[in-house]
């Protein structure tokens, strides 16, 4: 590490170490090249003024750059406004780490790998600030954070790339599987415990990812979303839940594919109002159904389904809750399977709308509806669309 013999202090008397000139044209390359790992230890920051461009590269051999003050202390730029530093490059290759043991600030960050797997340890914040970008290039690379973070407008360039989120963190940005070509899919979030996944924009109306692989709860915690994703959803612990504020989107599946490190669980959606999932839930040919859905409390929110195959696992219930809710179906297609049961809560409560289906339609709900005895729970409606429209 930084403080072994082999190791460069960069003194600056405590101070930032800036760069003249014009914005962004100034390079200063650490580069992690002897036999055992190099650290490059900073006292104050580097670049912290929108000039200077710092690279930090360890395709060679593993390398480490440390604030001397402790890693809660920038060691790239000093601020996510005017103290940023003007770009930092992280170059990295299958089998080398790159560790940065100190706070980022940069007005725009590549994460670049020469063969993949190359792996990239940001030991506390990172954040880009607002209207900047993150790339990253090469070859696929695995990005673990530690502390809160914005990566702001993120581009993964069609590489499978990982960004891991440790428990209780929040990872800010709008994250593309690919800019340069809207039709390709790449790039996951990984979460491991509770975590939030959030735009790093002010507009409500920019998407959080668009056309990454998959956002993925992979341990035993809640992930919360809003805003709209166009990803897959992947559980991958009995006690991985997806929470779904008001208003979440996502465009695609839930658990189809197993994840980047593990195989997928039967477990849990929430939702705090109302959501929209247009892929199909798990299907006959998936590894792990889900245990249940749970409505949001309100009556005047729905769930919007696009998918054919909403597949539970066996005694599997999507929860209507006390005061009811609503779950509509989209997809005029094909046939819809809904294999879970339908919990009542509260007797004459809560609608199943199929208005949408078509002549041609079947809808199937392998399942109990309510409960029928001497406690009678039963659903309030049930709208189908059209006569002909068969029910199984």
């Amino acid at each position: 590490d930084a403080d072994n013999a082999n190791a460069l202090n960069l003194q600056a008397g405590g101070t930032t170490i800036n760069f003249i000139g014009t914005d962004g044209t100034g390079r200063l390359v650490l580069l992690s090249k002897n036999a055992a790992a190099t650290g490059f230890n900073v006292t104050g920051s580097l670049g912290g003024n929108l000039k200077g461009i710092i690279e930090f590269n360890t395709v060679a051999v593993d390398g480490q750059l440390k604030a001397n003050a402790g890693p809660a202390n920038a060691v790239i730029g000093t601020n996510n406004g005017a103290g940023r530093a003007a770009g930092f490059v992280v170059s990295v290759d299958n089998g080398k780490v790159a560790t940065i043991d100190g706070q980022v600030y940069a007005k725009d960050m590549v994460i670049q790998s020469a063969n993949a797997v190359g792996q990239v340890n940001f030991r506390h914040i990172v954040d880009v600030g607002t209207d900047v970008t993150t790339a990253f290039k090469t070859a696929a690379s695995k990005v673990a954070i530690t502390q809160n973070s914005n990566f702001g407008t993120t581009d993964f360039g069609n590489l499978a790339a990982q960004i891991t989120v440790p428990n209780t963190m929040t990872l800010k940005g709008n994250f593309t599987g690919d800019a340069s070509n809207p039709g390709n899919t790449a790039g996951v979030i990984t979460f491991d415990a509770n975590g939030t996944l959030a735009s790093a924009s002010a507009d409500a109306n920019v998407a959080v990812t668009n056309n990454i692989t998959a956002i993925e709860a992979s341990v035993a915690g809640v992930v919360q979303l809003s805003g709209t994703h166009a990803a897959e959803l992947r559980l991958g612990n009995a006690g991985s839940v997806f929470k779904l504020a008001d208003g979440t989107v996502i465009n695609g599946k839930v658990n189809q594919t197993a994840l980047v490190a593990g195989a997928l669980a039967a477990r849990t959606i929430i939702l705090d109002g109302s959501a929209t999932i247009t892929g199909d839930i798990w299907n006959a040919g998936g590894a792990a159904a889900l245990q249940g859905i749970t409505l949001a409390n309100d009556a005047t929110k729905t769930l919007t389904l696009g998918g054919a195959n909403i597949i539970g696992a066996n005694g599997g219930m999507i929860d209507f809750q006390a005061n009811g809710g609503s779950i509509k179906f989209t997809s005029t297609q094909n046939n819809i399977i809904v294999d879970f049961d339908l919990a009542i809560t509260t007797d004459q409560t809560g609608v199943v709308d199929a208005s949408s289906l078509t002549n041609a339609q079947t809808l199937t709900i392998n399942g109990k509806i309510g409960t029928i005895g001497a406690n009678n729970k039963t659903l309030g409606q049930f709208n189908i669309g059209s006569s002909k429209t068969a029910l199984s």
